[in-house]
């Protein structure tokens, strides 16, 4: 990311706050009223880890795409149960699980045995 956009982002950071939020809530006609402060503090919570992201790999955050889908996410987690949000914390066996899947995933692309020879 060049600097001008890393600057960018830790501005974006620092500035990030519930009265922040709650304004692009109003804006984006999310919710009325902005909503609750549950809902609030769940799109701060998405839009944080999000802008910390960006900073580690170097991309531009999507602030007002971020916010649609933290209030998207929360509506789900209401719905559905806490284990359905993006925040919730993942089961013991995870890591194997996704190991397997990766494995599995890539192996589809590999040629034929008869074609190594």
């Amino acid at each position: 990311m060049p600097t001008s956009q890393l600057s960018n982002a830790q501005k974006v950071l620092d500035c990030l706050n519930v009265d922040y939020v709650r304004e692009r809530i109003n804006t984006l006609s999310l919710a009325e009223e902005g909503g609750t402060s549950e809902l609030t503090e769940h799109v701060l919570k998405i839009l944080r880890r999000h802008v910390l992201a960006c900073i580690r790999y170097d991309v531009e955050p999507q602030i007002d795409r971020t916010i649609i889908e933290g209030v998207e996410d929360f509506r789900l987690a209401e719905e559905r149960g806490e284990e359905w949000s993006v925040l919730a914390a993942l089961p013991e066996d995870f890591a194997d699980k996704l190991a397997a899947a990766w494995q599995t995933r890539y192996t589809q692309y590999e040629p034929p045995k008869a074609d190594h020879a």
